[in-house]
C-alpha cells in the first residue's frame, strides 16, 4: 500500500513537471536533429533564420562580448510579444521561440532548434517540435531588382520600374503605389489609405506607418524586401490594413499595429509579433515566381524623394 502511494506520488510529480515545462519553461537545448529541405509551398507563414553570425556588432556572437560562442540568454528567433494574434500556417525558428504575450494562437506546426518558452497566458499552439536548422523556404537576390536585373528589366518594360538613388519618403495619404521600387537608402512611409500593386526593395531599412493600407505584391509575389542586416530592418506599424505578399529581410522584422492581416509569408533573421489582433496567413499564391506580366500601367505621380 505504501509502495503504491509513493508510485502514485512520483507519477503525479512527473506529470506536473512536464506540464509546467511545456507551458512555462523550455524543452531541451541544442538539437542535433537533421533539418528537412523546405520550400515555400510547404506552408510556412513565419520563418526566423536566426543566423548566429548576423548580429549588429559583427563579432559573430550574440552577446556582443567578442567571444563568438553565441551561448547566451538572448532570446532569438520568433517572439510573440503582443496579444490576441493569430498565425494560420507553419512557424519555424532556427533558434528560439518565445511567447511573452497572451491569447495568441498558432493554427499550424510550431518548430524550434534551440529553446522554447511560453511565459504568456492562454496561448494556443500545437506541441512544439524540436528540429534541426534549415534554409529559409524563400530567398531573393538583390541584383534581380537593381537596374538591369531580371525583375527590374521586366518592370521597366512595363513602365513600372522606379529607381530611387537615395531615401524614399512618403507622407501623402491616399497615394496609389504601382510597380517595382528599388531604393538605395532607407524607405519611410507614414501615410493613411495607401493602395496598389507594389514591390518595394531597399538596400537599407523599410518603415511603414499608417492605417487602412491595401497593398498587393507586384513582382513575383514579393511585397517588401530590406537588405539591412540589423534590428528592425523591416518595421510595419499599420492599423486596419492588408498586406498581401512575401515580406523578406536579411535582418529583423517587427510586425506592429493592430487589426491587420498579412497574407503570404514573413521571413527574416528574427521576427517579432509586437502588435495586437494581427493575423499572419500563409498564402501559396505569393510564393516566388518570375517577373510580373507586362502591360500598360495607370498614370500615377512619383512619391517624393530625398537624396
Amino acid at each position: 500500500m505504501l509502495r503504491l502511494t509513493y508510485r502514485a506520488l512520483f507519477l503525479l510529480l512527473l506529470g506536473l513537471t512536464l506540464i509546467v515545462t511545456t507551458i512555462f519553461g523550455k524543452p531541451a537545448r541544442g538539437s542535433n536533429l537533421p533539418g528537412a529541405d523546405v520550400t515555400c509551398e510547404d506552408g510556412y507563414a513565419l520563418w526566423a533564420d536566426a543566423d548566429v553570425n548576423n548580429d549588429d556588432d559583427g563579432d559573430d556572437d550574440d552577446d556582443g562580448d567578442g567571444g563568438g560562442d553565441g551561448d547566451d540568454d538572448q532570446i532569438r528567433g520568433l517572439r510573440w510579444i503582443g496579444v490576441a494574434n493569430t498565425v494560420a500556417g507553419k512557424a519555424h525558428s532556427n533558434d528560439d521561440i518565445l511567447f511573452y504575450g497572451s491569447y495568441n494562437r498558432v493554427n499550424g506546426s510550431l518548430a524550434f532548434v534551440d529553446r522554447f518558452y511560453n511565459f504568456g497566458l492562454l496561448n494556443s499552439f500545437p506541441y512544439p517540435d524540436e528540429v534541426g536548422r534549415d534554409s529559409a523556404p524563400v530567398s531573393y537576390d538583390l541584383d534581380d531588382y537593381r537596374p538591369g536585373g531580371r525583375m527590374a528589366a521586366a518592370a521597366e518594360a512595363a513602365g513600372r520600374y522606379h529607381f530611387i538613388n537615395g531615401r524614399l519618403e512618403m507622407r501623402s495619404s491616399g497615394a496609389v503605389l504601382d510597380g517595382l521600387y528599388y531604393v538605395t537608402d532607407k524607405v519611410e512611409i507614414a501615410a493613411n489609405y495607401l493602395s496598389g500593386n507594389v514591390t518595394i526593395v531597399s538596400e537599407e531599412r523599410i518603415e511603414v506607418w499608417g492605417r487602412a493600407h491595401e497593398l498587393e505584391a507586384y513582382s513575383g509575389g514579393l511585397l517588401f524586401y530590406a537588405a539591412d542586416r540589423g534590428s528592425q530592418s523591416v518595421e510595419l506599424n499599420g492599423d486596419d490594413s492588408r498586406y498581401n505578399g512575401v515580406i523578406f529581410s536579411e535582418g529583423d522584422i517587427d510586425l506592429d499595429g493592430s487589426d491587420t492581416t498579412y497574407s503570404g509569408a514573413v521571413v527574416g533573421d528574427r521576427v517579432d509579433i509586437v502588435g495586437d489582433s494581427l493575423t499572419v496567413n500563409f498564402e501559396a499564391t505569393y510564393c516566388p515566381t518570375g517577373p510580373a506580366p507586362t502591360g500598360t500601367p495607370p498614370p500615377m505621380p512619383s512619391p517624393p524623394v530625398r537624396p
